[in-house]
């Protein structure tokens, strides 16, 4: 699994939320740091993984904490690929700032006397959004994570029809045996596509 790791400032305070989220199944894990250090993002990284969280590959942007020998360190002991990326590019993704922007909603509503608490609203903001149907895998992050509808998984894999549909063409497959149209050119503009006679014939 690919989990991409975003750390956000509690504004008004001085701590810190790390979020991570799966790639293909939309779950959502966060924690409360006291400070963006190699050392604080590890102890949450290794408390998830106690719970339920498994990846082996991490994709964040090139912070300083990211960047350390320390980090690098354990993704190898953990044999764990370590992808770096801008810091645009990773923040633009729609899965990742889906999260922050989840866990940013539920500190701006929190109840007066839940303000010093970060890790009861986080705990709180980060259950209803595993909990909350995503269009992109048709179901909810848990159900997928809870293997309730499994196959969703295998759909959005890399190289499935969700995770390639916006950035190349849809190419029909064919079986041996099938039969099909044989355009006579590739690429048909507009016009030809309208045209009668484009077609050699049928082939199989």
């Amino acid at each position: 699994e690919k989990v991409a790791l975003d750390i956000m400032e509690v504004e008004g305070d001085k701590r810190f939320i790390l979020l991570g989220i799966d790639y293909f199944t939309r779950k959502l894990w966060g924690a409360s740091l006291e400070s963006k250090s190699a050392e604080n993002v590890i102890k949450a990284l290794e408390e998830w993984i106690k719970v339920d969280a498994h990846s082996n590959e991490l994709i964040t942007d090139n912070a300083k904490v990211y960047c350390s020998e320390k980090f690098g360190r354990w993704c190898s002991e953990n044999k764990i690929k370590h992808r770096k990326v801008g810091v645009e590019a990773h923040r633009s993704g729609e899965r990742i700032e889906r999260g922050i922007r989840t866990i940013r909603e539920a500190l701006v509503k929190q109840d007066k006397e839940e303000e010093c608490d970060i890790s009861r609203i986080l705990l709180r903001a980060v259950k209803g959004y595993n909990n909350t149907f995503h269009s992109g895998i048709k179901c909810t992050p848990d159900e997928v994570w809870l293997e309730e509808l499994a196959e969703v998984v295998i759909e959005n894999d890399e190289n499935g029809e969700y995770a390639t549909k916006f950035v190349k063409h849809y190419r029909k497959t064919f079986v041996v045996g099938q039969l099909v149209r044989i355009a006579k050119r590739e690429n048909l503009g507009n016009k030809a596509k309208s045209e009668s006679g484009r077609f050699l014939g049928l082939g199989v």
